[in-house]
């Protein structure tokens, strides 16, 4: 997620060619990982185990879906659920492995 995030302009910009917009998908990861805590709750409610599982399956399907990511679109779509799925791994791994 931080290479994508550092490396975002250079990854992007010969595709979508529009900075301000590349900009804006850096303000939606932050505003998704807000979000992204709520698997805390899912994780208090049906388990680490469980929830863990979950989310690194949604975070394997988003990061296939990102290759194939051309129109700005998808872009915002995969910059969101990056950042809700980073967001809730850091919430998950901390206490849960602990």
């Amino acid at each position: 997620m931080i290479y994508l995030v550092l490396n975002m302009k250079i990854l992007f910009l010969p595709i979508i060619n529009d900075d301000h917009f590349l900009a804006f998908c850096s303000i939606l990861v932050t505003i998704s990982a807000v979000g992204g805590a709520f698997w805390g709750k899912i994780a208090d409610r049906h388990g680490f185990k469980k929830t863990l599982v979950i989310i690194i399956s949604f975070d394997i399907i988003c990061k296939i879906l990102g290759v194939f990511c051309t129109k700005k679109w998808n872009l915002a779509l995969l910059y969101f659920m990056l950042g809700f799925n980073d967001k809730g791994i850091l919430t998950l791994v901390g206490p849960g492995l602990i």
